[in-house]
């Protein structure tokens, strides 16, 4: 079961890497466009259970109770791991070959997209931070008109935006958006990365190991520490995300931190008319 668990796992999670990179780029390069919906999301995820059901079904079939000496010390254990016939060997090996190319083809589409993705964002942050010093100049010289300019569409493009917000606090909007989606579009793609490269090294080494005939017999101590170690370093995965939910994104510290302080808040009434009651006692 745990093999199963662990090779439907594998299948899903680069699909649902898709879709959040999907939704990352309809929202930053096409936000005009039709989103993913919540109710298109659900569809999207029952779609990615059900092909992931349908390519992993098959590993309990494969996988059972077998017997091997342990080098140096001659004990024979018994372990869950693939079935001792030609059959079983072949499948699972095939398995993980088909489940690294996907991973492979996924990590390239990933990174074209995310590449394509942190450009727009750029772009955009660079655009509203011109604007937003633009409309601040305006609104210092108290000119809230538009110059007469002829160098170009987009400069008169931003001239005229900036002096709908020649007061700064439509840009100041516009530009913290800009830096909350550039911040949440870098810690996915961050997740992404990490996910891609622990799972490529997890699954490469596990095509080694069913392709070598008796590698645990062969390897010495120090060998199979280093081999195992990176074997198991798909787990990584688990533990890297809340260290980089944490360091890179505002909102999850936030609620972090409410979650374990639980400040207790004024009731309404209270918080509108403290301010009258302050300025009645001063009187």
């Amino acid at each position: 079961m745990g093999h199963f668990v662990g090779f439907y796992i594998g299948l899903a999670s680069p699909f649902t890497l898709i879709l959040i990179a999907f939704d990352r780029y309809r929202n930053v390069c096409q936000p005009l466009c039709m989103q993913i919906t919540e109710k298109k999301a659900k569809i999207y995820c029952i779609i990615v259970n059900i092909a992931s059901l349908a390519m992993s079904w098959h590993v309990p079939f494969i996988y059972g109770n077998t017997e091997y000496e342990v080098t140096y010390t001659h004990l024979i254990v018994t372990r869950c791991y693939k079935e001792d016939n030609f059959l079983a060997q072949k499948i699972t090996w095939w398995q993980y070959i088909i489940l690294t190319a996907i991973l492979v083809i996924v990590a390239v589409l990933l990174a074209v997209i995310y590449f394509i993705i942190m450009i727009r964002v750029q772009h955009k942050s660079k655009y509203f931070t011109q604007l937003h010093t633009k409309g601040r100049a305006k609104s210092s010289a108290g000119n809230g008109r538009v110059s007469s300019n002829t160098c170009g569409s987009r400069n008169s493009d931003v001239s005229r935006t900036s002096s709908n917000f020649s007061n700064g606090d439509g840009t100041t909007s516009y530009v913290s958006k800009s830096i909350q989606t550039r911040k949440t579009t870098l810690t996915f793609f961050i997740i992404t990365t990490v996910y891609v490269l622990s799972s490529v090294i997890h699954h490469a080494l596990a095509i080694i190991l069913h392709v070598v005939q008796n590698l645990e017999c062969r390897m010495t101590f120090i060998q199979g520490a280093v081999f195992w170690t990176f074997f198991w370093t798909i787990f990584i995965n688990n533990i890297a995300n809340p260290f980089i939910y944490g360091l890179s994104d505002n909102r999850f510290r936030q609620y972090l931190k409410a979650f374990f302080h639980k400040k207790k808040t004024l009731p309404l009434a209270w918080t509108t008319q403290q301010p009258f009651l302050n300025n009645r006692n001063r009187d």
